[in-house]
C-alpha cells in the first residue's frame, strides 16, 4: 500500500504532464496558423506573379506580425537583407498588357471611357488588326524553332535576331489561355535559351545571326569584319539596354510559372548569361579606365566621347541602334536598374550565389546612385523658370542631352514602363511634358500624325511605337483615343505598324514594312485598353486563310453534308510555327529579305 507522500507525487506528475501537453498543444497550433497565414499570403494564381520570402543573410528571428509584410517592388529599399518580407515585383508590360494603373477602380473607369469613347467600326477594327498583329511573327516565319530547342527570333524584314525585339515580340505570348501556353511553351523557353548562349558568345553584341559565320569567311568585307560581326555576332553596337530587357525577361517568365522558370534557370548557360552581363556592365561602370571595348565607328579612337564616373554604366549606343552623342544613357540604366532588382529576386530564390548577390547590389546602388545625382538635370522654360527632368544622356562631366528623347524603349517617356522602383513620379511628369513638346527636336506635330521620331529615320517622320507609349503612359482617356486613331491611320497601307511614318503624308511615306517590334506594341496597347485579348480572332483569321476555296467537295464521302468553310476543320497557329532542322533559312519570307542593319 502507498505511502500518503508517494500518492502526493504521483498525482505532482500527472498535473505536470497535464501541463506540458497543453502548452505543447498552443505551440503547435501558433506554429500552423502563422505557417497558414504565410502559405495564405503566397497563394500562387495563373492570374499572379509569383511572391516568394525573402530570408535575410543575417540571422534574424521570424515575427510573422512584425517581419512579414507584402510589399510591392515601388515601396522596396534597395537593402531588405536585414528584414524577411514577401517582395512582389510587377512583370513588364509587355507580357501583361495591363495599364500601368495600380488602383484597379481608376483602371476599369479609364477602360470604359476609352472604349465608351470609340465607335463600333473602330473596335471591330481595332479587334481585327491586333488579332493580325498577333500572331504575325509566327505567320510570317520571324521565329523559328531550332534542333536544339532554342528558338530563333527575326525582327522582320532584317534577318537577325534582336535580344531587345525578340524579347518584346515573344512577351505577347506569355499570359495566354492554357491551350495556347501549352503549344508556345517551347518557343518562350527556346528564346530565353537563345538570348541567353548569345549573350554568353558575346554581351557586347546586339543583333545575332541565325547561322554561324566564320570570322574570317563568313564576312568577306573588311567593313564587316572592323566592326565586330563574326561567329554568330551580326552587329556589335553595345546596347545596354539590350541586356536589361533579357532580365526583365527572366522575370517576366518566373512570374508567369515560377516552377518551370526554376527548372529552366538551371540551364548553366543562362546563368552564365546573368553573370555576364551584371560584370560587363560593372566594367563599364569605369569605361574610360577599364573597358576594353571599341567600334570603329565611335570617336577617341573607338571609346566614345570622355566621361567621368558616376555609378552609371556606359553604353556605346541608343536603342536605335545610333550612337551616343554622351555615353551613360538615362533611360537605359534606369531599364538596367529594373532588371538589376529582378536578377536579386532570382539570386535569392534559385541560384543562392552569394558573389552575385553582393556584386548585383553594388552595381545597383552605384546605378541609382548615379541616376539621382547626375541624370536629372534643370531646363529653361518659355517664361524663363526652370524645371526638373531627366536627361537622355550625360557624361559626368557636366554636358547633358536634355532637348531630346528617342522613339525607341528604353525612352524618357517610357521611364514607368521599364519597372524600376525609384523613379521620381515629380520629375517624370516635368519630362514627360518636355519631351511631347517642341523642346524635343524630333517631336512633330503633323496633319495625319503627331509623336516622337528618331534620328534614325528621316526629319519629319514619327514613330508607331512612340504613339504607344505616349498611350500607355497616360491616364487621360482622349490623349490615348488620338494616339489609338493615329494608329489606325498608320495600319491603312499594309495593316501593320512600321518603323516610321511621315507627319502629314502617313504610310504613303514610311520606313520598314515589316517591323515585328512596333506590331507587338500596338498587340500590348489594344490588349490593355480594350481590358481584352485577341486571341481568338487571330486564330479565325489563321484559319480563314487555310479554308479551302472549292465549292464542290469531292474528296471524302462527305456524307454528312459538313461544310468546308468552317474554320474548326483546319489547324491554328500553331502549324506555322517552323522548325529549322537543318538550321538554315531556306525557304522562309526572313530567308528571302535582306540582310541589314537595324
Amino acid at each position: 500500500m502507498l505511502s500518503p507522500r508517494k500518492k502526493q507525487g504521483k498525482s505532482y506528475n500527472a498535473g505536470a504532464i497535464l501541463v506540458i501537453f497543453s502548452l505543447l498543444i498552443n505551440v503547435i497550433w501558433i506554429y500552423s496558423s502563422a505557417h497558414m497565414h504565410l502559405e495564405a499570403t503566397t497563394h500562387f494564381s495563373d492570374k499572379d506573379p509569383p511572391l516568394q520570402l525573402r530570408r535575410s543573410t543575417v540571422t534574424t528571428p521570424l515575427s510573422v506580425h512584425n517581419e512579414v509584410k507584402l510589399s510591392r517592388l515601388e515601396t522596396t529599399p534597395l537593402s531588405v537583407h536585414n528584414e524577411v518580407k514577401l517582395s512582389r515585383l510587377e512583370a513588364s508590360i509587355w507580357s501583361t498588357r495591363k495599364l500601368p494603373i495600380y488602383d484597379e477602380t481608376k483602371r476599369t473607369q479609364l477602360q470604359k471611357e476609352i472604349q465608351g469613347g470609340l465607335e463600333e467600326e473602330e473596335r471591330k477594327r481595332l479587334k481585327l488588326l491586333c488579332g493580325k498583329l498577333l500572331y504575325s511573327s509566327i505567320e510570317k516565319g520571324a521565329i523559328q524553332m531550332e534542333p536544339d530547342h532554342s528558338t530563333f527570333v527575326a525582327t522582320g524584314d532584317i534577318p537577325f535576331m534582336w535580344t531587345r525585339d525578340s524579347t518584346v515580340q515573344i512577351a505577347l505570348l506569355y499570359n495566354r489561355p492554357k491551350s495556347v501556353l501549352t503549344n508556345f511553351r517551347a518557343i518562350l523557353e527556346g528564346t530565353l535559351r537563345k538570348n541567353a548562349f548569345y549573350i554568353v558568345q558575346d554581351p557586347y553584341a546586339n543583333a545575332y545571326t541565325a547561322e554561324y559565320k566564320h570570322p574570317l569567311t563568313g564576312w568577306e568585307e573588311i567593313k564587316d569584319r572592323v566592326i565586330g560581326r563574326g561567329g554568330w555576332v551580326a552587329t556589335r553596337n553595345y546596347e545596354l539596354d539590350s541586356g536589361a530587357y533579357f532580365l526583365n525577361q527572366l522575370w517576366d517568365y518566373y512570374a508567369m510559372d515560377f516552377r518551370a522558370a526554376k527548372r529552366l534557370y538551371q540551364d548553366n548557360t543562362i546563368v552564365d548569361a546573368v553573370k555576364a552581363l551584371v560584370d560587363m556592365w560593372t566594367i563599364e561602370q569605369n569605361h574610360d579606365t577599364q573597358s576594353q571595348y571599341r567600334y570603329f565607328e565611335l570617336p577617341n579612337e573607338g571609346k566614345g566621347s570622355p566621361t567621368s564616373y558616376t555609378g552609371m554604366t556606359w553604353t556605346g549606343f541608343r536603342p536605335s541602334d545610333d550612337p551616343c552623342i554622351y555615353h551613360y544613357l538615362v533611360p537605359a540604366n534606369i531599364h538596367a536598374a529594373a532588371g538589376l532588382e529582378r536578377v536579386l529576386e532570382l539570386n535569392q530564390d534559385i541560384w543562392k550565389d552569394p558573389d552575385l548577390q553582393t556584386t548585383t547590389e553594388k552595381l545597383l546602388e552605384g546605378i541609382v546612385q548615379g541616376i539621382r545625382n547626375h541624370g536629372i538635370v534643370d531646363v529653361k522654360q518659355d517664361d524663363g523658370s526652370y524645371m526638373s527632368v531627366y536627361a537622355y544622356e550625360v557624361d559626368g562631366m557636366g554636358n547633358s542631352v536634355s532637348n531630346y528623347d528617342d522613339a525607341n524603349v528604353p525612352s524618357l517617356l517610357s521611364i514607368p514602363l521599364l519597372g524600376w522602383s525609384g523613379y521620381d513620379h515629380a520629375v517624370y511628369e516635368n519630362t514627360r511634358k518636355h519631351v511631347l513638346s517642341p523642346a524635343n527636336r524630333v517631336y512633330f506635330k503633323g496633319k495625319t500624325v503627331t509623336g516622337i521620331g528618331s534620328d534614325h529615320t528621316n526629319d519629319k517622320h514619327v514613330w508607331p511605337m512612340a504613339m504607344v507609349i505616349q498611350a500607355l503612359t497616360t491616364e487621360d482617356s482622349n490623349e490615348i483615343l488620338q494616339k489609338i486613331r493615329e494608329l489606325l491611320k498608320v495600319a491603312e497601307c499594309m495593316d501593320a505598324m512600321h518603323e516610321s511614318v511621315h507627319m502629314n503624308s502617313g504610310c504613303k511615306r514610311r520606313s520598314r514594312d515589316w517591323f515585328e517590334w512596333a506590331n507587338a506594341l500596338f498587340v500590348v496597347l489594344v490588349e490593355a485598353v480594350l481590358d481584352d485579348t485577341c486571341d481568338a480572332t487571330g486564330q479565325d483569321l489563321v484559319r480563314s486563310q487555310l479554308i479551302t476555296e472549292e465549292k464542290d467537295v469531292r474528296f471524302y464521302s462527305n456524307k454528312y453534308k459538313n461544310n468546308p468553310w468552317s474554320g474548326h476543320n483546319y489547324q491554328g497557329i500553331q502549324a506555322f510555327v517552323k522548325h529549322n532542322d537543318n538550321k538554315q533559312m531556306r525557304g522562309t519570307r526572313i530567308g528571302r529579305q535582306r540582310s541589314g542593319t537595324g
